[in-house]
């Protein structure tokens, strides 16, 4: 099945869950949406998808700065093979890029998108179409595993809105998704990470 939550493997006090180990040889994609960190506010969220099998492997979520999300991400992309990271760039997500690419961390496997000289993926909305498109239908294909309850239940709330607007219903969230479909990268689609 496309969908079917499973217990995580191990889940830490500060948002963590594995639903599975990094396998040697695979490639792993990591989906990162950044949010503020306040309390009341949108949660970030870092999404392992596993390449080669299509199986989510990983969740973090959590409200938290910027620079704990670059951390996170960082520490969770060396765990899972050198990762690839497709973080959002817009807002406050320019700035989890600029972490990982800096100094700090001068992390190699980031995404730039085309032509741009600092890493990150601009969310606009042709493509936030493009992911929903592709992941819905590799969804509906069941060409994917998702194993985070929060996660399903985000995608199957996820439509388009109000002006044609895609996103989470009103007072719902779309975090979780959202780094999904950036850590989904059919075949044939890109780097692969690793």
């Amino acid at each position: 099945a496309a969908c079917g939550w499973r217990d995580s493997l191990g889940e830490s006090a500060d948002g963590l869950r594995v639903y599975g180990l990094p396998e040697i040889g695979h490639n792993y994609t990591l989906g990162v949406d950044s949010s503020y960190g306040e309390a009341n506010g949108d949660l970030s969220c870092v999404q392992v998808t596993d390449n080669w099998t299509k199986v989510q492997v990983a969740t973090y979520r959590a409200h938290c700065r910027p620079d704990v999300l670059a951390d996170v991400t960082f520490r969770m992309a060396k765990w899972f093979n050198m990762g690839y990271v497709i973080a959002e760039l817009n807002s406050i997500g320019a700035a989890v890029n600029g972490l990982l690419e800096s100094g700090l961390y001068n992390y190699p496997n980031l995404h730039h998108d085309e032509g741009k000289e600092h890493a990150g993926f601009w969310m606009g909305k042709g493509s936030k179409e493009l992911l929903f498109s592709k992941t819905s239908s590799a969804i509906a294909a069941m060409a994917v595993k998702l194993n985070d309850r929060t996660t399903i239940r985000e995608a199957m709330m996820f439509r388009v809105g109000k002006g044609g607007k895609l996103g989470a219903p009103e007072g719902e969230h779309d975090d979780a998704v959202m780094a999904w479909m950036l850590s989904y990268k059919p075949a044939g689609d890109g780097e692969t990470g690793g």
